[in-house]
């Protein structure tokens, strides 16, 4: 089962929408997409994971860290704001 949207798609879709700092903090996943990824790591840990699983995998992966990234950015400017 291969996600309609990646989580990467979304979220190049959602940055690219030029959204405020505090939608970039509260945006996150959907339990959809926590699940396939869970489903995906446990196959990769059992070795029976596809070449194109590992391929959602890894940028679901990146989506997440991409959007870490984001959030803590976003933190800073409200940070710096109230300041």
């Amino acid at each position: 089962m291969v996600a309609e949207q990646s989580i990467l798609g979304r979220l190049i879709d959602f940055l690219s929408s030029q959204p405020t700092d505090q939608e970039i903090i509260a945006i996150k996943a959907t339990e959809e997409e926590e699940e396939r990824v869970d489903h995906l790591a446990a196959q990769k840990n059992e070795g029976v994971i596809s070449k194109a699983e590992d391929e959602e995998l890894y940028n679901s992966l990146l989506a997440e860290y991409i959007m870490g990234i984001a959030k803590a950015n976003a933190y800073g400017r409200l940070k710096r704001a109230e300041n």
